[in-house]
């Protein structure tokens, strides 16, 4: 019995919780990725780039939820009056006539999609103006500190202070920022992009590959 918080799917992103901490979520994606990736291998080289993880990812990919899944999964919450896998009470919409469990997760999706995007992009571009949410960012030497406990990088490790290799350079930057200002923003849409300044995932793949 656990707490998944993935409206998706059951995975768990990294069982045993490394470097001590109970919500680590380092490279737990590569778990969606084919048997046979290299990815998932603890370190490769893609493009001229050299990616290390420290570990080899072995794990299958994560049983995806459905609706008879879902289903089941509020029956046993009714019984035990305990979230399980990720539903905390029994919906009401379960009851109703050709119910779909992914046609009420969307706004779930598109949030969770957002912060991932603005997390990533804060690890990509670093501490910025203080009057943008990139002001406060101060992960850097936690960062350092756990590629050396997990013996990756070791250029960057404390004391030897090496450039961070996922950083983004001034030109990528500002070559990314020009891009989202030509973007058209839905109305009912969560923007990824304020005052021209980036916090979106789509061009930074355009830009890298």
């Amino acid at each position: 019995m656990s707490y998944q918080a993935c409206p998706v799917c059951l995975h768990t992103w990294s069982p045993g919780a490394p470097l001590g901490q109970t919500k680590c979520v380092n490279d737990g994606y590569r778990r969606f990725l084919s048997l046979r990736s290299r990815a998932r291998r603890s370190r490769f080289r893609h493009n001229g780039h050299v990616y290390e993880y420290g570990s080899v990812e072995r794990r299958t990919p994560p049983e995806y939820r459905n609706n008879k899944m879902v289903c089941r999964a509020v029956r046993f919450t009714r019984r035990i009056n305990t979230p399980f896998l990720g539903h905390k009470m029994p919906p009401l919409v379960n009851k109703w006539a050709a119910y779909s469990f992914s046609r009420y997760i969307a706004p779930e999706l598109m949030h969770d999609s957002k912060i991932f995007t603005e997390c990533l992009m804060k690890v990509l571009v670093g501490r910025g103006p203080a009057e943008t949410s990139y002001g406060n960012w101060n992960k850097d030497a936690k960062h350092r500190r756990q590629a050396q406990i997990r013996g990756i990088f070791e250029n960057i490790w404390p004391g030897n202070d090496g450039p961070l290799p996922w950083r983004l350079t001034g030109d990528q930057r500002r070559l990314v920022d020009a891009r989202m200002k030509n973007v058209v923003w839905p109305h009912y849409m969560e923007r990824l992009c304020y005052d021209g300044r980036i916090i979106c995932i789509m061009f930074i793949i355009v830009l890298l590959f």
